[in-house]
């Protein structure tokens, strides 16, 4: 899914694809934004909007624990 989807998901929807609230991931691609501005811009343009990098990043932490479940050889701590 791409953040314009998922943007239009209800609050309680888009915490549980992302394991975050939406005004946390709004305040994590504003810090992210900022932060891209004062790079110098070197290589090739990225493919994935900012949103959509942010989106994906957290949509998987938020599975690690239960993925990590299913591993009994893999310690989540």
């Amino acid at each position: 899914m791409t953040y314009e989807q998922v943007r239009t998901l209800k609050p309680e929807a888009f915490k549980r694809f992302c394991g975050v609230q939406a005004t946390t991931f709004s305040e994590m691609v504003t810090a992210l934004k900022q932060k891209q501005q004062e790079k110098r811009k070197t290589g090739r343009p990225a493919k994935l909007s900012l949103e959509d990098q942010v989106l994906s990043s957290v949509a998987i932490l938020a599975r690690v624990p239960h993925l990590l479940s299913h591993c009994p050889r893999l310690e989540y701590q």
